[in-house]
């Protein structure tokens, strides 16, 4: 049931997405799977009453997530997932952002569909046309135009839809590889400074790990009590390190040489180069590629001229190696 104030969603209908949701994660194996999704996970195995309300804002964001999850990963949605959905477009939203905001959502997914793509890892990279290029323009600056409330600026962000790689310039050529990125810290200062904060941010990650994990998976209540005793070790040890290390620093010790280095976790992600035409200038951009979302490049590589040059050096000379090619001069007189 949708209303102006929300959607309200049976405890069978929930639980049947969340279902769909924690089976298709667990049998195609994904690792990155956006904050909201796992949220709707949790709360469908804690949901006690017969049904449950979303709020406008929070259908806004749950609709916005599952539809990047399906485009994503190529998914067809479930019977549940399609009718949960309904109930979340059809939601009377206040102001006209957050309406269109939905309706651009279906338009931009719809319109990548005829376009090919390729996958890095779990990011999808769509190459489109000229045509759909201004599409996707003037849907952007629509939205812009009628985002102006604090939570519209939150929430109804354009990237959060798609990452638009080049919205100004088409693209000429491109290539993704893998970069690691990692952290080394080893000045004393910078140790003092960092090391408080670094510990929180280990803290919070084994927690939320361990959250996600009791969402995703059904464990009894042995198991699950097994779990969070290693959970509560971990932190446990983590924290008598912690406070070792910083006496060591209080009492400005020099047999402990402390370093922060990140590159054990360092993960790698794809990296997209490519190179834009515009107005005669030519520029080279190097960008992440997004995961949680689409990325789209307009793209349109250059063609080969069917010049005499090309022609007869692939016709009549020696291919040597890489872009060499050669040909033996005969002397005048020969």
């Amino acid at each position: 049931m949708s209303d102006k104030k929300g959607f309200v969603a049976s405890k069978k209908l929930i639980a049947g997405v969340a279902s769909y949701l924690k089976n298709t994660i667990e049998d195609k194996k994904i690792q990155s799977v956006p904050k909201e999704i796992t949220k709707f996970i949790k709360e469908a195995d804690e949901l006690t009453q017969n049904e449950k309300h979303y709020s406008i804002e929070r259908s806004i964001k749950l609709r916005g997530a599952f539809i990047a999850f399906l485009a994503v990963h190529s998914l067809e949605a479930s019977k549940e997932m399609i009718e949960f959905q309904t109930g979340l477009k059809n939601i009377r939203f206040p102001g006209e952002a957050a309406l269109y905001f939905s309706d651009i959502y279906d338009a931009i997914y719809q319109l990548l569909e005829k376009y090919p793509y390729r996958e890095f890892d779990e990011a999808k990279l769509y190459f489109i046309d000229e045509e759909t290029s201004e599409n996707i323009n003037k849907m952007m600056l629509i939205l812009q135009k009628l985002i102006s409330t604090p939570m519209e600026k939150k929430h109804l962000k354009f990237n959060k839809i798609v990452n638009f790689l080049n919205p100004s310039c088409v693209a000429t050529k491109y290539s993704v590889e893998y970069k690691i990125k990692y952290q080394y810290i080893s000045k004393e200062h910078s140790i003092e400074k960092y090391l408080p904060a670094h510990f929180e941010i280990v803290k919070n990650k084994i927690y939320k790990n361990y959250r996600e994990m009791f969402a995703t998976h059904n464990f009894d209540p042995i198991n699950k009590k097994i779990l969070e005793n290693k959970r509560d070790l971990e932190l446990k040890k983590m924290e008598q390190e912690y406070d070792f290390l910083k006496k060591a620093i209080e009492d400005d010790s020099e047999n402990i040489d402390i370093k922060i280095l990140s590159y054990k976790h360092a993960s790698p992600y794809p990296e997209i180069s490519f190179t834009v035409s515009c107005q005669d200038k030519r520029e080279t951009k190097h960008l992440h590629l997004r995961s949680e979302v689409v990325n789209v490049l307009w793209y349109k590589p250059i063609q080969l001229k069917d010049s005499s040059t090309i022609s007869d050096v692939l016709l009549n000379y020696t291919h040597a190696f890489g872009d060499v090619y050669y040909q033996h001069v005969k002397n005048i007189g020969e």
